[in-house]
């Protein structure tokens, strides 16, 4: 081994850690601004989700006002409800005295698609916040549990006897899931709703 050989390996031990450590700094630049870059998109994400969502909560918060009024509707008088389908497919419902139209009006959709969107993206953002979009989603798989047996039970006044003080209890639980979700979202309480 001659002068020169022993040169070049010293030179190139030498220059070994400063390549390693420029390999291993590069990596770690690299890391944390990919982890800026997520940050930043994981926050605008929540942003949208927390605005789409306190907009759906007012929605369905239509469906638990408009179920509450026709379970007030039915203890007025105990007389059954019937629910007719119009053109469009919107269903609503009536109710009468008699052959007169006592009081009546339409039985409102609930609105689910977003809920059960950012149920599963809220969980790679937050999982506190994913928690209470689950248990919004829950709650209002029971209000359309709640929706279908309304129109299934029509006309039925030995059903609706037993059906409307259930499901008024089952709208404070609904209600609280929602409004949960919705201070969570808007920082206000859940009073307004929205038709659309």
């Amino acid at each position: 081994m001659t002068l020169s050989d022993i040169t070049q390996e010293l030179a190139l031990a030498a220059s070994l850690p400063v390549a390693v450590y420029s390999a291993v700094a590069i990596f770690l630049i690299k890391e944390i601004l990919e982890w800026r870059r997520r940050s930043k998109a994981d926050r605008v994400k929540m942003r949208v989700m927390k605005s789409v969502l306190s907009h759906e909560c007012e929605r369905n918060n239509w469906f638990l006002k408009s179920l509450r009024s026709i379970a007030a509707d039915f203890a007025y008088d105990q007389s059954p409800y019937i629910v007719q389908a119009g053109s469009s497919g919107r269903q609503s419902y009536e109710f009468h005295d008699g052959a007169e139209l006592r009081s009546g009006g339409s039985i409102p959709s609930l609105h689910l698609n977003a809920f059960e969107k950012f149920a599963v993206e809220a969980a790679y953002v937050d999982g506190e916040f994913a928690e209470l979009v689950r248990e919004a989603l829950d709650s209002l798989l029971e209000a359309q549990h709640l929706r279908n047996s309304l129109i299934e039970y029509s006309g039925d006044e030995m059903m609706q006897d037993g059906f409307f003080p259930y499901a008024v209890g089952e709208l404070d639980r609904i209600n609280a899931a929602l409004s949960k979700l919705y201070m969570a979202c808007s920082g206000a309480e859940l009073k307004d709703h929205r038709l659309r």
